[in-house]
């Protein structure tokens, strides 16, 4: 059998000299279970937390250009560095298709901020190796971030509303717009960021 003049012999050869076990990245139960873990810490007051999705961009202009089988050692890359610049103690795996998911332990602020522009900068500024050649790429960042007391805001008020609004049809869609009033009463949105607000 001849696949695009290789044989299936020579494509399983040459996938074996160039692409990564899928299992180095694939851990998404891996990652959703550490979420988990994390944001039952932060709302218990232990610490704060943070959550960061990062997406490949431009993959269908890759998968055009290369091939799907590039694509797959393009998104493969990019897993390999994030995992590389996370610290031991947090999180990282495929959420989903081109995206990356990182759960971050005992993160303010500062450190969110700092993580992003260097997992953005280390896709940007490094080609990925490939099979076909080095590969250009960048990836976009989505994060959010709250305080651990913002997050115990949120949970006493959720449980109270939830139980006074209990028999309702929409008791959990209460519960949860009540919680985020709560929350927002506490703290205020700057940019991108949340921030408690001063009291006078």
């Amino acid at each position: 059998m001849v696949i695009f003049g290789l044989t299936a012999e020579e494509v399983t050869a040459k996938r074996a000299r160039t692409e990564v076990p899928r299992s180095a990245i694939d851990n998404s139960p891996a990652l959703k279970e550490a979420l988990g873990e994390t944001l039952d810490a932060a709302m218990r007051g232990k610490n704060n937390a943070a959550f960061l999705l990062l997406a490949v961009d431009n993959l269908t202009l890759i998968n055009d250009s290369y091939g799907f089988d590039v694509a797959d050692e393009v998104i493969i890359g990019v897993g390999q560095r994030l995992r590389g610049l996370a610290r031991r103690v947090d999180a990282v795996g495929r959420y989903s298709g081109n995206k990356f998911g990182l759960v971050l332990r005992n993160c303010s602020k500062e450190r969110l901020i700092a993580v992003t522009e260097r997992l953005l900068a280390s896709v940007r500024d490094q080609v990925i190796q490939t099979s076909r050649g080095p590969v250009a790429t960048t990836v976009s960042a989505g994060c959010v971030s709250l305080p651990a007391h913002a997050q115990s805001i949120y949970r006493e008020a959720f449980n109270h509303a939830f139980a006074s609004h209990a028999g309702e049809a929409d008791q959990e869609v209460r519960a949860h717009k009540i919680a985020w009033s709560a929350v927002k009463h506490s703290y205020e949105k700057v940019g991108d960021s949340w921030i408690a607000r001063l009291v006078v």
